[in-house]
């Protein structure tokens, strides 16, 4: 069974010009814009070249602790039997369902100043101080 062409439609062919030039017109402003002449000394900064050692270095931290975690988890996910499945599957793709805003708010309420984590582990310091001077004062 053969499909028909369809007919040009003006509308639709206008229509789908204004949509490329809203993402064209930035870059064509982005190249005219930028300064050409001194790229070499930009890109050559120690501001420029310190960005992209960063870059290089937060990317492959976060591929390697990717594949550390990630392919015992999804191998687990995969292959393994176990109580609280889905749960652990709900929790593993949770961050990809929510909106990037929402898991900054739950980032910063986890690991802020005055974040869930550091309250932990300030809680666990204390412990482990009040039991090391409990012991070297004698009073064990």
């Amino acid at each position: 069974m053969e499909q028909q062409k369809q007919p040009f439609n003006p509308l639709l062919a206008v229509l789908a010009a204004l949509a490329a030039l809203f993402f064209v017109f930035p870059l064509i402003g982005m190249i005219t814009g930028a300064p050409w002449g001194n790229v070499l000394n930009v890109i050559t900064s120690k501001s420029s070249l310190d960005a992209l050692q960063l870059s290089l270095i937060a990317s492959l931290s976060s591929t390697a602790l990717a594949l550390l975690f990630g392919f015992p988890l999804a191998w687990l996910l995969a292959r393994g039997q176990f109580r609280g499945k889905v749960v652990l599957r709900g929790l593993v793709t949770l961050p990809m369902v929510l909106p990037p805003v929402v898991g900054g708010i739950a980032l910063l309420l986890a690991y802020g100043r005055r974040g869930i984590a550091l309250s932990l582990i300030l809680v666990l310091v204390s412990l482990v101080v009040m039991i090391f001077r409990r012991q070297t004062s004698g009073a064990g």
